[in-house]
């Protein structure tokens, strides 16, 4: 099993009474019967694409329009807790790589049975990078 590191989230209000979301995560890239996959099992996002470029495009514009909706609902707390983050401080943990291997049938599939490359994502409000 590779290295799986934790990854932290913030959600800060600025004066403007605006929300800044920075995110840290880590995505897992693989393919199967064709397809690439970008898959982030703290967020439970995923996305695919005839080549892993296109499919990393896709999760990048998933991510960002997933967190624009939270942003706009002012739900980003509820929706982090409902995949299992934990407030620390004024952070959100995501859930330990051990509880997630445990509870999520599909992140326990890849990891035991895909060959797949992790890699970290970083955003800043809409702007996604690869790390």
């Amino acid at each position: 099993m590779n290295n799986i590191n934790k990854k932290f989230f913030r959600a800060n209000i600025a004066k403007t009474g605006k929300q800044s979301i920075s995110l840290s995560v880590d995505i897992f890239n693989y393919s199967e019967d064709g397809l690439f996959y970008t898959y982030c099992p703290s967020l439970d996002l995923i996305a695919y694409g005839q080549t892993e470029e296109i499919a990393q495009n896709e999760f990048s514009q998933i991510l960002a329009e997933h967190f624009e909706w939270c942003m706009d609902n002012n739900t980003i707390e509820a929706d982090l807790a409902a995949h299992g983050w934990r407030k620390e401080h004024q952070e959100m943990e995501q859930p330990p790589v051990t509880a997630m291997l445990m509870n999520n049938d599909m992140l326990r599939d890849i990891v035991n049975h895909k060959n797949y490359r992790k890699h970290s994502v970083q955003m800043h409000n809409s702007k996604v990078v690869y790390a």
